[in-house]
């Protein structure tokens, strides 16, 4: 007994560390505990109680330690499996972040082809003889716009000439016998006469004499140069080809000059045999030449394929009030089709999860962001068509790369669905 205030002097520095190391890990420790603690010296019961309370206390430090550092760890855990990232409304507000749901909704199909312009053969015509004939002036030039109408060139023909000659002959006897009247002409000599006029007035027609010329020669009697005739313009337009010389012979059929409205023009597009359904007459469809787009739509698609490259030819008929195409240009036509609504977000919205497959962020909960892996169907020039996702699910979709930064600064895994 005269030993033991040595003993608990002894003790008494364990037992201050003990509960010193004790003491943060073990924040409930009771007024009791402590009062057992002054009264360990007592006795050597107390003494090993004493003891044995220092070893658990200190076990229940390291265990409190080990507990604190799981639930920490437990807490990132459950971060990840939930794939989510929370950001602030200010950050949300500063980023332009967009969250919208996602619904079903028609989306236009683009598919692409190459095309070429050409001219729009129903609105162009060529100037030629119907009978033999030679160039004796010119009155227009290539490249020249023309009207309905507008003299291009004069010809002389003796074919002409002979025809001319009978209806000189035909118009006087009609204009006697007119004169005479039924009353004392016969009524078969009046309708031979008649007949005779009228088919010299269509072989000078036929022969490609102007109707006004036509007139003209009538009413005067005379002509004014027999056997010459000009050849008219037939529609608007320009002169995209006069290759004659003054003085050659022009057999006819030949074209002295062709003529092209120029307000359309056609572009003959190829797609495959595939592709063509569902295409028809009506489809619109947009031409982009030289960082430029202009609206069209399908005239024609032809029923005969190309044999040397198994394709079906388009033909688009395309404005071109301001000349900005030429026949031969080539062009990339994008056809428009209507499919039924689908499921899409903006390009931009679509982006690569940290495992290389294409996803977009979805908002679980207010100010929550989870990475989803999707399927993208196809792309239009602004949105794509995605599989993967329910309808009504809220995409981020305007600052998913802003979401996709915050994300990297932590780790987090992707889930599908």
């Amino acid at each position: 007994m005269a030993n033991s205030p040595i003993i608990s002097f002894a003790k008494a520095p364990a037992i201050g560390l003990a509960l010193a190391v004790s003491l943060p890990f073990s924040p409930a420790l009771s007024a009791d505990d402590d009062h057992g603690a002054h009264e360990a010296p007592h006795g050597s019961e107390s003494k090993n109680q004493h003891s044995d309370g220092d070893h658990a206390a200190a076990k229940s430090g390291h265990d409190g330690e080990a507990e604190d550092s799981h639930e920490g760890e437990g807490a990132h855990d459950d971060e990840k499996e939930g794939g989510g990232i929370s950001i602030p409304p200010y950050s949300r507000d500063l980023a332009s972040i967009v969250v919208s749901p996602l619904k079903r909704a028609a989306l236009p199909s683009l598919l692409n082809a190459p095309g070429e312009v050409r001219v729009n053969e129903y609105n162009a015509s060529v100037v030629t003889p119907r009978i033999p004939a030679i160039i004796q002036k010119r009155h227009a030039l290539l490249g020249e716009t023309v009207s309905k109408g507008t003299v291009l060139a004069t010809l002389f023909s003796v074919e002409m000439a002979d025809a001319q000659g009978e209806h000189l002959i035909a118009s006087q006897e009609w204009r006697r016998v007119q004169k005479l009247g039924k009353s004392i002409v016969s009524d078969k000599r009046y309708t031979e006469t008649y007949l005779a006029f009228q088919q010299s007035t269509a072989k000078l027609e036929t022969y490609g004499m102007a109707p006004d010329d036509i007139r003209e020669l009538t009413q005067t009697g005379k002509a004014k140069n027999l056997g010459s005739f000009n050849l008219i313009a037939e529609q608007d337009g320009v002169i995209v080809n006069d290759a004659f010389r003054l003085g050659e012979l022009i057999e006819p059929g030949r074209a002295v000059f062709e003529i092209v409205d120029q307000t359309t023009v056609w572009v003959d597009a190829k797609i495959s045999i595939g592709q063509s359904r569902g295409i028809t007459p009506g489809t619109p469809a947009l031409v982009r030449f030289d960082g430029q787009t202009r609206n069209a739509a399908v005239k024609q698609v032809l029923s005969q394929i190309d044999e040397t490259t198994r394709t079906v030819s388009l033909r688009l008929e395309l404005p071109n009030h301001d000349r900005q195409f030429k026949p031969g240009q080539f062009v990339d036509v994008d056809l428009v089709l209507d499919p039924k609504p689908v499921l899409s977000v903006p390009t931009e919205a679509v982006i690569k999860s940290p495992d290389g497959d294409l996803a977009v962020f979805v908002e679980d909960a207010e100010g929550k962001f989870a990475l989803r892996e999707i399927e993208t169907v196809r792309q239009t020039q602004s949105r794509t068509v995605i599989e993967g996702l329910p309808e009504g699910t809220r995409i981020v979709t305007r600052g998913a790369f802003f979401v996709q930064s915050e994300a990297a600064k932590g780790s987090f895994q992707v889930h599908n669905h």
